[in-house]
């Protein structure tokens, strides 16, 4: 896409442009697999973790507590993540994959792939590295 001098030389206007587009490429594959970004990262995170409290599970996600309620409702709705009481402490929730959760977090593992690919296809994988490693150290 073309951009003034000015807008084109702005690293943080490069950054915001290239992230909406991952953004619409994420969002248009997660939509085939009737899935969202929240989704993801609570069963990719469970995926890692396993068992966990869904406290713990929205501090590991970056979710606020009601997006992480509402996306966990969402999964245990579609039988992705089951929810238990803690049997130390009763308030508190303990959030783990099901099988079926364990399945779809394997599609979408895939399909994440797929925006992977899409997303970094116009540079190397040496590039790629590169990247990662800036973006860690601006994060």
């Amino acid at each position: 896409m073309a951009y003034t001098r000015r807008l084109a030389n702005l690293a943080t206007w490069q950054l915001s442009e290239a992230a909406a587009r991952a953004h619409r490429i994420l969002r248009e594959y997660l939509d085939g697999e009737n899935a969202n970004g929240y989704e993801y990262r609570v069963l990719a995170a469970l995926g890692d973790l396993g068992q966990i409290s869904q406290v713990d599970l929205g501090r590991a996600t970056g979710l606020d507590r009601s997006d992480i309620t509402h996306t966990v409702r969402k999964l245990e709705a579609r039988r992705f993540v089951s929810r238990e009481s803690d049997p130390r402490d009763a308030r508190r929730s303990l959030v783990e994959l099901t099988e079926a959760g364990r399945r779809m977090l394997v599609r979408l593992d895939k399909v994440i792939q797929l925006v992977q690919d899409e997303v970094f296809m116009p540079i190397t994988d040496a590039e790629i590295t590169v990247l990662l490693g800036l973006l860690r150290r601006l994060s």
